[in-house]
């Protein structure tokens, strides 16, 4: 495709005058920009579609790829963890020089993470060479839970979190409770 364009473009150089050549490449370059942002459009949209009830119908692996998608939108490099040994690590992101472990708990509301799912992000951490660690749900955190995190510098992010970051992701307030 790239060689199609180049040998196109030799031979529009050698058979228009130059100044027609060069609307035709800040024409095509002009496309491309607007390709560009109709592609972040629709990425923005694709999140919009995507509320917190789409998210407590899916499954464990689903929310682990939604949550992949939603750190590589806020420009994370993101590794997914697809096995059984995955040591209490779902994703790893990294920015920044930073390697994040990441723990993902999809449950019913009703239903909180209790102080195990911020253990297996901790005990995770040195085997996966993160810095830090985080543990992601669609429900919420039980008060011990809350409190082993704080003290071992775990960040937490509950429904209401999650719903914030999307928001953050797609700059609309549309996100669904």
């Amino acid at each position: 495709m790239l060689l199609c364009a180049a040998v196109v473009g030799v031979f529009l150089w050698f058979s228009l005058e130059r100044w027609l050549f060069v609307i035709i490449v800040a024409g095509l370059l002009a496309l491309s920009l607007g390709l560009v942002v109709v592609i972040k459009l629709w990425r923005a949209k694709v999140f919009l579609q995507i509320g917190l009830p789409q998210i407590d119908r899916m499954s464990g692996l689903e929310f682990e790829d939604y949550l992949a998608k939603l750190f590589a939108a806020r420009g994370y490099k993101v590794q997914q963890i697809k096995n059984q040994d995955d040591y209490g690590v779902d994703l790893v992101v990294a920015k920044d020089g930073q390697k994040i472990g990441i723990q993902a708990k999809r449950y019913g509301a009703r239903k909180k993470v209790d102080v195990e799912g911020v253990r297996a992000v901790i005990a995770g951490l040195p085997f996966h060479q993160a810095e830090r660690g985080m543990v992601v749900t669609n429900s919420f955190y039980t008060d011990h839970a809350w409190q082993t995190a704080k003290m071992n510098q775990v960040e937490l992010w509950d429904r209401n979190r999650l719903k914030k970051e999307i928001r953050r992701i797609t700059n609309f307030d549309s996100v669904k409770n």
